[in-house]
């Protein structure tokens, strides 16, 4: 949602996020042929959603660094306001999926997944950094339990079908590879693992 934080420590957040939108939009096309139709009118982001096919798409600049994933369930416009308003998770829209990530990585989810998790666990909740924003953590490795899939993105824009918490495309069939630190799956670590090569193709095919 384009959201307007009154007390928002970022004022170039509704830009970088819009950049980051734009760049998943493109990955979702890329990688499922989902193309994603995004609301430009208040009306519709706050009534309906944020596009027709029931995507959030949320950027978490702090991932690569805390190792943390930060999951929103309310927001105030201003500090000064008593109480948080749902959203995020929480929010009642067409939402179906939550596609949240950084510049390089994105995590797919179906929202109704992220529900569960916190109805069943109860985590600690966050309203202190901002004071605008009510949010509890997942780590980084449940992420990976949780999503539907992962994709990496390229500078230009391009993703992997499936990749580990390091951002390795994983193997399908387990050649060519060697285990990763995350202990998933042998990953691609030459350009004959066959993920590489679906990867080189379609970066090829869209340079033309």
């Amino acid at each position: 949602m384009a959201t307007i934080y009154i007390d928002s420590k970022h004022s170039d957040s509704l830009a970088v996020g819009k950049a980051y939108e734009s760049r998943i939009v493109y990955a979702m096309k890329t990688l499922y042929s989902i193309v994603l139709h995004i609301y430009e009118d208040k009306y519709s982001q706050y009534y309906v959603g944020e596009n027709g096919e029931g995507y959030e798409i949320k950027l978490d600049r702090h991932i690569q660094h805390s190792q943390r994933m930060s999951i929103e369930i309310g927001e105030k416009q201003a500090i000064s306001r008593k109480d948080f308003t749902p959203s995020g998770i929480f929010r009642e829209d067409n939402t179906v999926f939550y596609v949240q990530g950084f510049n390089e990585f994105a995590w797919l989810f179906w929202k109704s997944d992220l529900r569960q998790y916190f109805h069943q666990n109860n985590p600690p909740l966050i309203d202190y950094d901002p004071q605008t924003i009510q949010k509890f953590y997942i780590s980084r490795s449940l992420a990976q339990t949780l999503s539907l899939h992962r994709f990496a993105l390229s500078d230009q824009g391009i993703a992997w079908y499936d990749v580990c918490q390091y951002g390795i495309p994983l193997c399908p069939e387990w050649s060519n590879c060697e285990p990763c630190p995350c202990d998933e799956k042998p990953h691609c670590n030459s350009k004959g693992g066959k993920e590489m090569q679906l990867y080189l193709r379609r970066r090829d095919t869209i340079a033309k």
